[in-house]
């Protein structure tokens, strides 16, 4: 039953107020310092008074049918239940595996020959087996990284290595703050692939499938970006959606995945669907999203992947100008011109208009502009306004200037005449869609 108290404690509260956890039983008192070289992923306990045992003596689970079974002449050490932890999400890990275990055993009549605290210390025996081994290929790509963090050629590459902004005198290349505007023919993506190939890099895709056409658009979106974004590197679907009946039969290609997670509208009758999103973004990338990937990119499903999405699009925070506006002048942007609200942009002022159906950087610049989004709905509620989310959007990158800018080549409207600045569209909006306010 602790096992079962322990995982719930540490669903609500615990993983979100600690970076380290360990499980002590009472029956014992610190006699000297218990210090930081204790610290661990995943930390065991060897048992005092078995130690020195032959594994053939020590206490092991010998019926077969139990869920705690260690076969005759193997095991490693003893380890004790009274102390163990790691991370919080391991010790998780640990205590469902273990209450799992039990309730079997019970279920099957099987009762072990040893107390309960024996066979819970022979479980955490097992799932540190596992953990160590569910975890091998994660540690070995971190250490992969580090070890090239010493290696020259693995530096990652000058702007000027691989973009040249006077390939397109025909267009604006650069930014006044001096960061890369995307444009065919401005790049070389075979310089940046030398040095991504070698980091082995993941890349995180979050699809939002929700509103009114999600199920018509996403089965064509995924299918294009299995086709067109990042090709032949590590890449991670994450479709976030209301209705799991929505999700149409999904194929993917090698190095791909994806995963489904839940988004439920929010209680308050003022919260609007877009900050209820944004939210659930929010939690998913600390939960999850920001141990899996290295790069990470939000786009809406009403739009289609025409040719290659790569590596010249990743950056620390990238944003996308809006095609429409791209042609106009800044005093025609739609920019929230309230000066109460938390998106106002003084007239005159303002870089580009940026498209809200994509945007991108690494998961921590991702999160940040979840958590201002968050703050900024919240000072507007209290001031009785509501704009845009696109708006909020904009005034987050006017603030926070994006590191890299993908071009309106990157998400064009097809039903604008094609001008001739754009030479090669690698997203096609839809006309019907969801999520832009």
């Amino acid at each position: 039953m602790r096992m079962k108290i322990i995982s719930e404690h540490i669903v609500e509260h615990i993983q979100y107020e600690v970076d380290f956890l360990f499980c002590m039983d009472v029956d014992q008192v610190f006699v000297g310092k218990y210090g930081l070289e204790t610290l661990g992923e995943s930390v065991a306990q060897l048992h005092s008074y078995w130690y020195k045992a032959h594994p053939i003596e020590v206490p092991y689970e010998r019926n077969q049918s139990s869920e705690a079974y260690i076969p005759i002449g193997e095991g490693d050490f003893y380890y004790h239940a009274a102390t163990f932890g790691g991370t919080p999400i391991q010790v998780l890990s640990i205590a469902r595996e273990c209450f799992r275990g039990i309730m079997n055993d019970k279920k099957n009549n099987i009762e072990a020959r040893m107390n309960s605290k024996w066979k819970i210390l022979l479980l955490i025996l097992f799932v540190l087996s596992l953990i160590l081994i569910k975890h091998h290929f994660r540690i070995e790509k971190h250490l992969q990284k580090m070890r090239l963090c010493w290696d020259h050629d693995a530096e990652p590459p000058q702007l000027s290595d691989w973009f040249n902004p006077k390939k397109r005198p025909d267009v604006k290349t650069t930014t006044d703050w001096l960061a890369p505007i995307i444009w065919e023919e401005t790049y070389n993506r075979q310089v940046l692939e030398k040095y991504y190939k070698r980091l082995n890099i993941t890349i995180g895709l979050v699809i939002w499938a929700t509103g009114k056409f999600a199920k018509q658009n996403l089965e064509q979106f995924i299918q294009s970006a299995n086709k067109y974004f990042m090709i032949g590197y590590n890449t991670t679907f994450y479709i976030l959606m209301e209705n799991f009946s929505s999700l149409p039969p999904i194929e993917l290609g090698p190095l791909r995945t994806f995963k489904v997670l839940t988004v439920t509208k929010g209680q308050s009758i003022r919260e609007d669907f877009n900050i209820t999103c944004m939210k659930h973004l929010n939690a998913y990338i600390f939960k999850l999203i920001q141990h899996e990937v290295d790069f990470l990119f939000s786009m809406s499903i009403n739009q289609i992947f025409k040719s290659d999405f790569g590596v010249e699009t990743l950056g620390k925070s990238v944003a996308q100008i809006a095609a429409w506006w791209y042609f106009e002048n800044v005093k025609n942007f739609p920019y929230e011109r309230r000066s109460k609200s938390a998106a106002f942009i003084p007239p005159g002022k303002g870089d580009f208009y940026y498209h809200s159906s994509i945007f991108g950087g690494t998961p921590q610049e991702v999160f940040n502009f979840t958590e201002e989004y968050e703050k900024a709905v919240t000072r507007d509620i209290e001031n009785d306004l509501s704009s845009t989310y696109e708006c909020h959007l904009n005034k987050y990158f006017f603030i926070n200037k994006p590191t890299k800018v993908l071009s309106p080549e990157y998400n064009w409207d097809p039903a604008f005449r094609t001008p001739p600045q754009i030479k090669h569209v690698k997203i096609a909006c839809q006309s019907k869609g969801i999520w832009v306010n």
